[in-house]
């Protein structure tokens, strides 16, 4: 007996062709076959029932007992299938159970003016799904439902209602960059649709688990959005959208967009007050880490809203509360930071910036205000006046522009005299004498590079430094990369080797450090010189300094002066002196005044009695110089007498 039927049709669910065959009623066994099954925007061809318990009865069909098989995903899938159907009434029941205890039951029945289907899953497994569902055939998936699913087709339109549990959810892509593993949490949703309009409500809570998708990474947020709005055609009207997490507090969302153009007409949005030390973790820091950017520590709060509109920011405001920002390793700092900032981008509209406390490194700044001018892209600090010790750095005309691929900056800025005896203190350095003032004409950032324009020019050792071609690449990245020339003129010799505990000299002295390239705080290559400034000056040096000279100049370096005077003297006369370092390769080329037999001449001796410093080493490690540097200043080099 054959029997057939041209189809089913049921909201979201279409089946066509069906096609029963009975080859012997007395062997109670049946196949149906289904030319097409649709649900949603998937379908499955040839789908067929071979049923071994098959009865005709009570005015219906039933297959207490039988196989589903479907072709998907590559290959066949078999699975256990009990099947009812009753002519007067059309009801259609389907129980699939694909493993033990999980259950998938369909039910579908109709009235005069309407037919429904309800869903039943019961530890229904996620990985069933994926099989049936060729657009996810390259994602890994898995999880347990429960819970309902009914829809219903009348005169009205169509009404879906959604209701289940998922629990040990997991997913991920063939890329790595989008995963989630042992979720859990609920889905509710209700949803009317009439010709091509669709209004609905939901509400998703996710209670445990983790999620990735990259560079974010979240972990049992205890989060719950709820949405409600209305699509009709290519036109999506949010009425509301409140997404909750202990992660981030609270946004609201709201407005129209274009599916077709993928385009967002106009919308609006604005969060709670945010915890910064939770919201930091969960969003700020991956994506810092996905530019190398710094590592932070944050705590305060922050709040914003804002309007978009053709996919643009056209306005927004931010507020900052008690708001601190701390780099991991100590380099800066900025504490208790409050602030207003409203932005336009057709209007000019002024901010302002507080800042309690800030710090460079051990340098102590603050405290700091910044009324700053925005519009558009574009921001203005006229002037600001930033306290450093007993003096001031002073910023003026600084312009900051926003591009579509790049940031630009400039300013100019002068330091006021600052105690150098306080200044070292703070840093940490040997303690300096005189004060301590600089003066930059113009600095830009143009994309990831810092650059002087003009000279640097820096008072201290009652000469001065000039820095030109100064290059500052990825400053605040994990290997920031400097390039610099440096010139020092007239720098006071006792002034800075008292400084540096390296013995006595009187003088001056001219120096030059040209091609300077640091990766870090690590030199990779300079050409650097220092020698006696010109000029008619008193010219003394003490036993200690031709000592700690000349250890600089490594093993074999000596002094050739007769040994009588050593025992007499505690300081000479000299001519000129200076040393030369060519770093390249991690090993630096030396060199002094003039060359002398099988080395250099460090100091060059004047006067009775005289006095010559000679080193042999031409190639010195960079490092075991900087070491032999450290053993002089720190007095660990004595003078011998022999």
């Amino acid at each position: 007996m054959l029997l057939t039927l041209d189809g089913i049709d049921a909201p979201g669910l279409r089946i066509d062709g069906i096609r029963l065959a009975i080859p012997d009623l007395a062997g109670r066994s049946a196949t149906l076959s289904v030319a097409r099954v649709t649900l949603g925007e998937s379908s499955w061809r040839n789908v067929t029932v071979q049923c071994a318990a098959f009865e005709i009865a009570r005015g219906g069909v039933e297959c207490a007992r039988g196989d589903l098989g479907v072709v998907a995903g590559g290959g066949a899938v078999v699975m256990p299938i009990r099947i009812r159907w009753q002519a007067a009434s059309g009801t259609v029941e389907a129980t699939v159970e694909p493993s033990p205890g999980e259950i998938w039951h369909l039910t579908s029945s109709r009235t005069r003016e309407s037919r429904s289907v309800r869903l039943l899953l019961t530890r229904a497994d996620l990985a069933t799904v994926r099989q049936f569902l060729p657009a996810l055939a390259d994602w890994q998936i898995g999880g347990r439902l429960n819970g309902e699913v009914t829809a219903e087709k009348s005169p009205q339109g169509t009404d879906v209602r959604l209701d289940v549990s998922f629990v040990d959810g997991r997913f991920a892509d063939t890329e790595g960059v989008h995963a989630g593993d042992k979720l859990s949490g609920d889905l509710k949703l209700v949803a009317r649709g009439r010709e091509k309009q669709w209004q609905w409500r939901n509400e998703l809570s996710w209670a445990a688990g983790e999620l990735y998708l990259a560079p974010i990474y979240l972990a049992s947020p205890g989060m719950t959005l709820t949405s409600a709005g209305t699509i009709d055609g290519d036109r999506l009207d949010l009425d509301t959208l409140e997404v909750a997490s202990d992660s981030f507090g609270r946004l609201s969302i709201k407005g129209v967009a274009d599916l077709d153009d993928k385009k967002i007409r106009s919308a609006s949005f604005a969060t709670g007050e945010v915890q910064l030390d939770r919201f930091a973790p969960a969003f700020l820091a991956p994506l810092l880490e996905s530019i190398a950017g710094p590592k932070l520590n944050w705590s305060g709060r922050f709040a914003a809203a804002g309007e978009v509109r053709n996919n643009a920011l056209v306005s927004a405001e931010v507020s900052l509360a008690g708001v601190s920002i701390r780099e991991s390793g100590g380099r800066y700092a900025l504490d208790d930071v409050n602030a207003r900032i409203p932005w336009r981008e057709d209007a000019s509209t002024d901010a302002q910036v507080d800042i309690s406390r800030a710090s460079w490194g051990k340098l102590p700044l603050g405290p700091i205000a910044l009324p700053l001018k925005l519009r558009g892209s574009a921001i203005r600090l006229v002037e600001a006046r930033i306290p450093i010790l007993d003096g001031e750095i002073v910023l003026e005309d600084v312009r900051f522009t926003r591009g579509a691929e790049r940031t630009n900056w400039r300013a100019a800025i002068a330091v006021t005299p600052v105690s150098m005896e306080r200044l070292t203190a703070a840093l940490g350095w040997p303690r300096m004498t005189g004060v301590f003032s600089a003066s930059i004409p113009g600095i830009h950032q143009d994309g990831s590079t810092i650059a002087l324009d003009g000279a640097l020019v820096v008072q201290v050792f009652d000469g001065f430094a000039s820095v030109t071609d100064l290059r500052l690449i990825e400053p605040f990245g994990r290997l920031p990369r400097l390039f610099a020339d440096v010139e020092l003129r007239n720098l006071d010799l006792d002034a800075l080797t008292r400084t540096f505990s390296f013995g006595s000299i009187t003088g001056r002295i001219d120096g030059s450090l040209a091609g300077l390239e640091l990766a870090g705080v690590h030199p990779l290559r300079f050409d650097a010189r220092i020698a006696s400034s010109p000029g008619d000056y008193r010219k003394r040096i003490s036993q200690r300094a031709v000592q700690n000279i000349g250890a600089l100049g490594g093993a074999g370096a000596a002094t050739a002066i007769q040994r009588s005077v050593l025992r007499v003297f505690e300081e000479f006369s000299y001519g000129r002196l200076g040393m030369s370092c060519r770093l390249r390769d991690g090993v630096c080329e030396m060199g002094g005044v003039e060359a002398a037999p099988s080395g250099y001449v460090m100091v060059k001796g004047a006067g009775i009695p005289s006095i010559n410093v000679i080193g042999y080493n031409r190639r010195v490690d960079w490092d075991e110089l900087l070491a032999r540097l450290k053993r002089v200043t720190e007095g660990n080099m004595k003078p011998v007498v022999k």
